[in-house]
């Protein structure tokens, strides 16, 4: 099954957000199998490549109650996603995970994000932990921030 997060947010001076190419995710799981949930989060990491019966794959756990073999794989973010500009509070999808046994439950938004506003200057490493962030560009002489950040999870075809 693939499953794709996006976000919402208000956006100030903001034309783009986006995962860095190196960003671990944060989520819990759920066994499509028999529904056990992961008791904590976990990290997926798109530099960790795991070789499971022909796949290589980001993350891979044993499900602790049915004792079946469940992967995650996150798919390589589309090149556009640099490029795009974004709307306040307008969904745009973030990322998107191949999972084999699991469904995506909750996402942490944590950090290793880029930031990017409309005179093309980006933040790098933001940290979205809270749901929001917030700074001033002496550039530009403007307040710039995110608040109010949400996500869902998707199911893609």
């Amino acid at each position: 099954m693939r499953q794709g997060i996006s976000i919402k947010a208000e956006l100030e001076e903001i034309s783009n957000i986006y995962p860095q190419l190196d960003k671990t995710w944060f989520v819990t799981l759920t066994c499509s199998n028999c529904g056990e949930v992961t008791p904590n989060m976990v990290s997926i990491d798109p530099c960790t490549q795991i070789e499971i019966v022909k796949a290589t794959v980001n993350f891979a756990m044993k499900c602790k109650l049915c004792r079946r073999e469940n992967s995650v794989s996150i798919e390589t973010a589309d090149k556009q996603i640099k490029d795009r500009t974004i709307e306040s509070e307008q969904w745009v999808q973030m990322a998107t995970f191949d999972l084999r046994g699991f469904e995506i439950k909750d996402v942490e938004f944590g950090e290793n994000w880029s930031i990017v506003i409309p005179s093309g200057k980006t933040y790098s490493d933001v940290d979205l932990s809270t749901g929001e962030w917030s700074e001033y560009d002496e550039g530009s002489s403007t307040s710039i921030s995110i608040l109010n950040m949400e996500y869902k999870v998707d199911k893609l075809k």
